[in-house]
């Protein structure tokens, strides 16, 4: 654990190379100077850390310095990336970390700013990478709450997130879906979702989800907002991938299935924001629900 002088420096940063993807990320890590309650602090690992971690670590200190929510530690991972933000070689491919599956024949033609000859499929791996190697690092240098551990993705991240409560709901205590990929390789996650409400009944288990989108997702118009080579294939996309719909439907079909009243489900569809924008106008309602204050 870290000494009151180490936690002076509430941020630290490293670079892991990981046996189960053959990858190298850069982590980040966000430590509260407090002392950590009984029991340990809760965690939110944040994935796309590039982009995402700054914003969350952020809000997430200065509304628990208010007492608005618990003192947390943060995570967050990145594929390894040059000083400038350039690639570097064996840095951590998001598209092959967070897909479950290869696209499929359609979804190569469709898809326009998917790579159709790089890897894809490596989700089973990335956890693995998460649970064995990140995991054991991160309580290695704090005390962590296991109980109130929480993974957030986006976009495709947000896909992975999902991927993970359906087939390893054990893994952590709550999930946050933001704008998830769902329609990847046809919907394949959805084949998970009969087995998951078994596991969950017979191992007496209660994970939070979070699923959000965005308004504008709903609308081939605002799928993506800026200049594109082809805006005919971004709409294309934007109708195949129906962010929105799936979003809404998935949420439905979890809240109609769970008789046993054993998944907590929070949902909300972001009026007037684009799957660009919504990460930064959820950030709060998401921290309120993974840092909620305890008693």
């Amino acid at each position: 654990m870290l000494d009151s002088s180490e936690r002076e420096s509430s941020v630290r940063h490293w670079r892991m190379r990981s046996s189960n993807t053959g990858e190298i990320y850069d982590i980040a890590i966000y430590l509260p100077k407090r002392a950590p309650p009984k029991g340990g602090y809760p965690v939110f690992y944040v994935l796309d850390g590039g982009v995402l971690f700054g914003s969350f670590m952020e809000a997430a200190r200065n509304r628990a310095n208010s007492g608005e929510l618990d003192q947390a530690v943060v995570v967050g991972i990145e594929g390894a990336s040059a000083k400038d933000g350039s690639a570097i070689q064996g840095g951590g491919d998001r598209f092959y970390d967070f897909s479950p599956s290869e696209l499929t024949p359609e979804e190569k033609v469709i898809i326009y700013d998917a790579d159709v000859e790089a890897r894809h499929g490596g989700a089973d791996h990335f956890f693995n990478f998460i649970q064995r190697e990140l995991k054991p690092a991160i309580l290695s240098i704090a005390s962590i709450n296991s109980a109130r551990s929480t993974l957030f993705g986006w976009s495709l991240g947000g896909n992975f997130a999902l991927n993970v409560m359906l087939r390893n709901p054990t893994s952590f205590q709550g999930f946050v879906a933001l704008s998830p990929s769902i329609w990847w390789g046809n919907r394949i996650i959805l084949d998970s979702v009969p087995i998951f409400f078994t596991t969950i009944a017979a191992q007496h288990l209660h994970p939070r989800l979070f699923l959000g989108v965005s308004s504008g997702e709903g609308d081939p118009a605002k799928w993506f907002v800026g200049d594109h080579d082809d805006p005919t294939k971004v709409k294309r996309e934007a109708v195949y991938t129906r962010m929105l719909v799936n979003t809404v439907n998935l949420t439905a079909d979890l809240r109609s299935r769970d008789t046993g009243h054993l998944l907590t489900i929070n949902s909300k569809i972001y009026e007037g924001r684009t799957h660009n924008s919504v990460p930064w106008e959820a950030l709060n309602g998401i921290l309120d629900f993974a840092l909620y204050k305890s008693r």
